[in-house]
């Protein structure tokens, strides 16, 4: 990821984090219909661009063995923050010649 989206990202951290309580739990019940015909216990998940870590929170609660990739520095400091513990969740890092948002 350049430089210059790495900086926009960076500046969205705060407002995104603001918002986040008001939409994420919408996406857990879509995960876990999306999950429940593979085998819970131990399966590892990969979350790309996994933000302030409440996916990979809401993985290992289910039984699963997540990790992150996540290229924002102030987003790695909330997963910090918010499980201080769990520093082993997150990794830094972005996947070369990405584009600047992805979705599937």
């Amino acid at each position: 990821m350049d430089h210059q989206t790495l900086e926009a990202y960076d500046r969205l951290t705060d407002k995104y984090l603001d918002r986040q309580e008001s939409f994420t739990h919408c996406y857990f019940s879509e995960l876990e219909f999306l999950l429940k015909d593979f085998p819970q216990s131990g399966t590892n998940v990969l979350d790309i661009g996994c933000g302030s870590g409440k996916f990979i929170e809401h993985f290992n609660n289910l039984g699963l063995k997540a990790t992150g990739i996540e290229p924002i520095i102030k987003m790695i400091e909330q997963v910090e923050k918010r499980y201080p513990n769990r520093s082993d969740w997150v990794l830094l890092g972005s996947l070369p010649d990405s584009q600047p948002v992805i979705t599937s």
